[in-house]
């Protein structure tokens, strides 16, 4: 019976080990059966190891003479040996043995019997260790489940719910370990008095100690460190996350989340939107923050249909969020950044699951299996930043977009004018220069910047306010710039009417005609738009006043420019703009490129004093 008894048992723990790994979310209780197993094992071995000797020591032989007289004797004068710890109603005083009209003693129950060591040791090890063990086991594993990402994330009650699991188990531990300790001590002693092996016992306390460490080994490596974690979550507003910041933008229209994503979030954007049933979009900056918080808004935002935006970066649990949008929408420059969940505590059997479950949801916004293999499968310890390439391929954005008819996002709070001036001098060199040159004029920008913000103006309307100012720095300023950017001025202008004419001539014409009115700088070839960046921060930076010009000089050079021309071509240069025919506005055009390319070969000087006389015309 012992034997078949740890057979039963040891292939019952076996295939609750087996469950226990195959059960993401109980990695840790596979691991304690499986570790469980290793001194059943070693008993089973043991005990089928020492079946020959066993057998040996009982088989029938013939009987002396001598053998069988003792027999008798022994049987004349028996002594009957009870174990009262085995069978409490033969002890004195008990049962049969009580007078009679005296009540019985009450037997104590199970959990005392069991604690004194009063059960054999068979029943204490494989019977009352092992079912108890499989009953906390069912129950951990049905309460975990609560517990997982689909069914939301609530701190404060996983606190106190690990707390308590970790302090039932310290209690249920101490009753079994020292249960089952003084079961062995009761059974070594009976068993030396019998003059037989102490094996078993003393098999039964190292699993005893076996349990004990493996229990502390499961608490500094997994319990303690989740029950830290939901500590600072539950009771200190989770320190390691910044916090969070929402804004309506846009009339009501558009929502902007800025900061980490924290337990309560999803909470408060239901409570924002249920005020502001108009918005459509959501804007999201945000380095990430809690899975599980993250799923909640990710059902928040599917539930109403609405649209995702992300103006700066989205990255970690943040992007999770952003696939639950219907359009997905990502700035030109903005990031996505992916890697792997991490909780500390968690097995990897856990994180595998927890891995799962992320997959899945990212799997039923639309995002390709690879793509999310990939994404997830990165360490938690760095961030992969795929390409708007990539991105648009897996379907992970919909769309990469310019922020035209967005609201400006990705602040923090409305910025000071002095943040303003640091981050814009930092980004745009132009501003810099007339920062430096003109301070007065860089401070329109700033403050215009400023109260966009606060309007909360879509961005393509607030880049253009600030475009129009600096251009208008700039334009005021050209007749001020020194020579030399002056004469390469000239070379510039040339090469853009060439490029314009080649490719609309009604354009060219218009750019020539009204100059800096006209917006055709989509229309230059980027080498150009560079020089014209460059040539224009020279213009700010060296902009001064200059000497006034001799008329005498000025006519003699445009007399060098006129003769290299046509009379047609002098005719044509003269007329006014409003009265050039559409079938001329090419050659008007022509003859523009011409002049300023005559500009650009002439002495420097001169180039730089016919160039002032052009911009001071305008």
């Amino acid at each position: 019976m012992p034997f078949a008894a740890s057979v039963l048992s040891l292939g019952t723990a076996t295939i609750l080990g087996g469950y226990g790994f195959g059960n993401g979310s109980s990695e840790a209780f596979g691991y304690s059966f499986g570790f469980y197993l290793i001194p059943q094992i070693v008993v089973c071995a043991a005990f089928w190891l020492r079946l020959p000797s066993f057998a040996a020591s009982t088989e029938t032989r013939p009987r002396s003479a001598s053998e069988n007289h003792a027999d008798k004797a022994e049987y004349q004068a028996p002594t009957v040996q009870v174990d009262a710890n085995e069978h409490p109603e033969c002890r004195e005083g008990a049962g049969a043995l009580a007078p009679k009209g005296v009540p019985e003693a009450p037997r104590p129950n199970l959990f005392a019997r069991y604690w004194r060591g009063e059960f054999p040791l068979a029943t204490s090890y494989w019977g009352v260790n092992f079912l108890v063990n499989l009953a906390v086991v069912s129950l951990i594993s049905a309460l975990t489940e609560v517990f997982s990402l689909e069914g939301g994330f609530e701190p404060n009650s996983l606190f106190w719910f690990l707390v308590l699991l970790w302090l039932g188990l310290l209690v249920l531990l101490m009753w079994q370990v020292v249960g089952l300790w003084r079961s062995a001590r009761r059974h070594a002693q009976r068993q030396r008095q019998a003059n037989k092996t102490t094996f078993w016992a003393g098999a039964a306390r190292v699993a005893a100690v076996l349990g004990v460490l493996q229990t502390a080994g499961t608490f500094i490596k997994s319990g303690a460190p989740q029950i830290g974690e939901l500590y600072k979550i539950a009771f200190e507003g989770d320190p390691d996350i910044p916090p969070s910041e929402l804004k309506l933008l846009a009339g009501g229209t558009e929502l902007s989340i800025f900061g980490g994503i924290k337990y309560g979030l999803s909470n408060d954007v239901e409570r924002l939107l249920k005020v502001a049933p108009a918005v459509t979009t959501i804007h999201l900056t945000s380095s990430g923050g809690r899975i599980a918080e993250a799923g909640k808004l990710l059902k928040l935002i599917r539930s109403r249909a609405l649209d995702t935006y992300v103006p700066n970066e989205c990255s970690s649990a943040c992007t999770l969020v952003f696939a639950a949008g219907s359009r997905r929408s990502l700035l030109e420059g903005a990031k996505l950044g992916f890697h792997g969940p991490s909780f500390p505590g968690l097995g990897d059997a856990e994180l595998r699951h927890l891995t799962e479950e992320w997959a899945h949801l990212y799997r039923e916004a639309g995002l390709r299996s690879e793509f999310v293999n990939k994404a997830l499968a990165v360490s938690p310890k760095t961030v992969w930043y795929p390409s708007a390439s990539e991105l648009l391929e897996a379907n992970a954005v919909t769309a990469v977009v310019t922020g035209d008819g967005f609201a400006l996002s990705g602040h923090e709070v409305v910025p000071s004018l002095a943040a303003i001036e640091r981050e814009m001098r930092a980004a745009n060199r132009l501003i810099d220069a007339l920062h430096t040159t003109y301070p007065d004029a860089a401070r329109q920008i700033y403050t215009t910047t400023r109260q966009g913000i606060l309007a909360a103006k879509p961005e393509a309307k607030l880049r253009e306010d600030v475009n129009d100012l600096l251009t208008k720095a700039i334009v005021a300023n050209l007749a001020r710039a020194d020579d030399d950017t002056l004469a390469q001025y000239a070379a510039l202008m040339s090469d853009q009417y060439t490029a314009l004419n080649a490719k609309d001539p009604a354009l060219c014409f218009q750019y020539a005609a009204l100059g800096a009115s006209v917006q055709v700088t989509s229309a230059f070839p980027q080498e150009l738009i560079t020089v014209e960046t460059i040539l224009n921060e020279r213009v700010l930076r060296s902009a001064r006043d200059r000497p006034p010009m001799q008329p005498e000089e000025s006519e003699a050079a445009w007399a060098s420019i006129f003769q290299s021309m046509t009379s047609d071509e002098v005719e044509v240069f003269s007329l006014e703009p409003s009265s050039v025919a559409p079938e001329r506005h090419a050659k008007y055009c022509q003859v523009t490129i011409a002049i300023f390319k005559s500009i650009s070969h002439l002495e420097t000087r001169q180039a730089a004093m016919l160039m002032r006389e052009i911009f001071l015309d305008r």
